[in-house]
């Protein structure tokens, strides 16, 4: 019985994987809809669609910026025309990134068949965990800044299968590597 639990361990790391492709985050201003990010997109960076007056109030201040470095020297007219015309973009998040590659470690760490083996996955899903809440403090503080305490953020259902896979992952490896050795014999078929 334990063995075929044990199977479940590559399974939930698989799963947070999987939910990398759903949406994470949502992002609000004055109740109206900024953007939506998924996992990958938090790990790769993506472009940001600039849509209604919250998307003119972003040009405008990029505008500014721009203005504002030109007038310093920092970059040519030349330069913010460029700059300015092209959609803004948000950058690869390396706390997604590092959430991510913990997430293929612990799937592959999840198939050692040692009989202690269960520490690594599950010393890798709390370290995922821990990560994934500082990229929710992240994230919401950046938000806070940029936005000017005018951003809204809200974590979509990725966001919270990842969370909860790393939970199971955690549990269920923790489980397997606690549990007395007699137990261990006494439940595996006898040969």
């Amino acid at each position: 019985m334990l063995e075929s639990l044990k199977r479940y361990s590559p399974a939930v790391f698989g799963i947070g994987i999987i939910c990398f492709t759903l949406p994470w985050v949502n992002l609000t201003c004055a109740d109206q809809h900024v953007a939506t990010f998924t996992g990958l997109q938090l790990v790769t960076g993506t472009t940001i669609q600039e849509r209604g007056s919250f998307g003119q109030n972003l040009k405008e201040k990029r505008r500014q910026e721009l203005q504002n470095k030109v007038m310093n020297g920092e970059m040519t007219q030349e330069q913010a025309d460029r700059i300015a015309k092209e959609p803004p973009k948000v950058a690869p998040e390396p706390l997604a990134v590092a959430i991510l590659l913990l997430a293929i470690l612990g799937l592959a760490l999840s198939f050692l068949k040692s009989p202690k083996s269960s520490f690594m996955p599950g010393l890798v899903g709390a370290v995922a965990l821990i990560l994934l809440l500082l990229l929710k403090s992240k994230i919401e503080t950046d938000a806070t800044s940029q936005g000017q305490g005018m951003m809204h953020v809200e974590y979509a259902i990725g966001f919270w299968l990842v969370l909860i896979s790393f939970i199971v992952a955690i549990a269920l490896n923790g489980y397997f590597y606690v549990r007395p050795e007699k137990q261990v014999r006494t439940l595996q078929p006898q040969s």
